[in-house]
């Protein structure tokens, strides 16, 4: 049948005056042996307000992770806002897991590419994204990770930033703790 998966995390980003509440809903399922797919229906509230004045939205998202190798995983997606005009965010990861007693440490790189996700104006690839989360299962069903987090925008989006105030494409640093509990 699958999993479901309700998740609450709360962003911060030290690199700019920037949090960000966040409710998740997931339905993933193991598709063939090692493949896995799901998606993620999400609503959030940002503060400040995102640039052109939005500080809540929903998006969703559909991804796919292949975990047959023996000391990585790859997963490929896309993530699209409901609001405006529908832009969408691609992305190419990969990912390690390393277990330290009751933690797992979970290092994660990805490289996006946008399309009138975060600017019409610029539809390219877009950042490198790095990442380290430390989870913890608190309970059979119940899990916490604090993430660490670095956004590094590609050379284009850093031109395109000089003539545009948006910090969203500058380099950020951010750090995400979640509650996930698994039906």
């Amino acid at each position: 049948f699958g999993d479901i998966n309700l998740n609450f995390s709360s962003i911060m980003g030290n690199s700019v005056n920037y949090s960000e509440p966040e409710l998740a809903v997931t339905y993933g399922r193991e598709l063939f042996e090692n493949f896995y797919a799901s998606a993620t229906y999400y609503v959030w509230n940002s503060s400040p307000r995102r640039p052109g004045g939005t500080s809540e939205a929903d998006e969703w998202d559909l991804v796919f992770e292949y975990s047959g190798f023996d000391d990585f995983a790859i997963d490929a997606g896309g993530l699209q806002t409901l609001e405006g005009g529908g832009g969408i965010i691609y992305w190419v990861g990969v990912g390690t897991e390393l277990s330290l007693g009751k933690f797992t440490i979970a290092p994660y790189v990805s490289m996006f590419y946008d399309a009138d996700y975060v600017t019409e104006e610029n539809d390219s690839l877009n950042h490198l994204q790095y990442e380290v989360a430390i989870s913890r299962q608190l309970a059979p069903d119940l899990e916490a990770v604090l993430s660490f987090n670095y956004t590094q925008p590609q050379e284009n989006l850093t031109e395109f930033n000089r003539d545009d105030d948006d910090a969203h494409v500058a380099n950020l640093f951010w750090v995400g703790f979640s509650l996930g509990y698994t039906f």
